[in-house]
């Protein structure tokens, strides 16, 4: 018994190369999603152990069967254990259940790194436009507002990614080719969300007194137009009135001279013969 023991002992320390075969350690990573449950899997083929079967956070036991007593160190009740195939069940699973979990029985062990995520609900890109330092341009201001966690934040123009604005929340662009449609995706190992803007040409920065005098400019133009019109209206009305004035006593003075004609006297009585036949009435001698 002693010679064995001297024998374990002289090939445990013989390198820890070929402990680490031997015991089998393997080392896994897995998603898990905030909310929802998690399933750990040994990942060994000969997990199941009647002498010892327990997993590990960090150095915290949370799960032990061993001899046939199962230990458990879960106050709240969210883990389990399934005895035939050594995997361990998270419900509800929470950003503080990430970290490292050992797996272990008699013979072998294994890792697997726990990360929790929270889902992308929702992406949206808010625009804000501003004058630009040479006073000829201008400015806009894009921030993208993330509703999860996020892990990785890229941009894109027009579908091609701005390999400069990656993981920026906040970026300003110069618009110079007309309407372009700004992108922010923001991802992480379990969800991905999309938002996008449309950024249309700026026009030229104008000083604002210069903007007012043009606006009186305006105002005066408008209001010389209007008068004009106003004037040109009166005028017609005028002219039209001016011509049915002369009309009216063009008429007026036709029948005046009209009433002042004399009328001729009809004959009285009948004509004679000699009236009808126009010559004149022989006298007698």
């Amino acid at each position: 018994m002693t010679v064995s023991v001297g024998l374990f002992f002289f090939y445990a320390c013989g390198g820890v190369v070929s402990s680490a075969t031997i015991l089998g350690l393997n080392m896994a990573e897995k998603n898990g999603v905030e909310g929802e449950t998690v399933v750990l899997l040994p990942g060994l083929a000969n997990a199941r152990n009647r002498v010892l079967m327990q997993w590990k956070k960090g150095k915290n036991i949370i799960f032990q069967i061993k001899n046939n007593t199962i230990t458990i160190k879960d106050p709240e009740g969210r883990f389990s254990m399934n005895k035939e195939t050594g995997s361990i069940t998270i419900n509800t699973a929470r950003k503080s259940d990430a970290g490292e979990y050992t797996f272990e029985n008699f013979v072998s062990s294994s890792k697997t790194i726990l990360h929790v995520y929270e889902k992308i609900v929702s992406v949206s890109v808010e625009s804000q436009v501003s004058d630009g330092s040479n006073n000829s341009t201008c400015n806009v201001t894009l921030r993208c507002i993330v509703n999860g966690s996020r892990e990785m934040l890229s941009w894109s123009r027009d579908h091609q990614e701005i390999i400069e604005m990656r993981g920026r929340d906040t970026v300003t662009v110069i618009p110079s080719r007309g309407a372009e449609v700004y992108s922010c995706t923001a991802s992480n190992p379990i969800s991905s969300q999309t938002a996008s803007v449309v950024v249309n040409l700026c026009q030229p920065y104008v000083p604002q007194g210069f903007k007012l005098y043009r606006l009186i400019g305006i105002g005066s133009g408008l209001g010389l137009m209007v008068i004009l019109i106003i004037t040109l209206l009166c005028c017609l009305v005028t002219k039209w009135r001016g011509k049915v004035t002369q009309e009216e006593e063009r008429v007026y003075a036709e029948i005046e001279d009209f009433s002042k004609e004399p009328q001729k006297a009809a004959p009285s009585g009948a004509l004679t013969i000699y009236e009808m036949v126009g010559i004149s009435q022989p006298h007698a001698v």
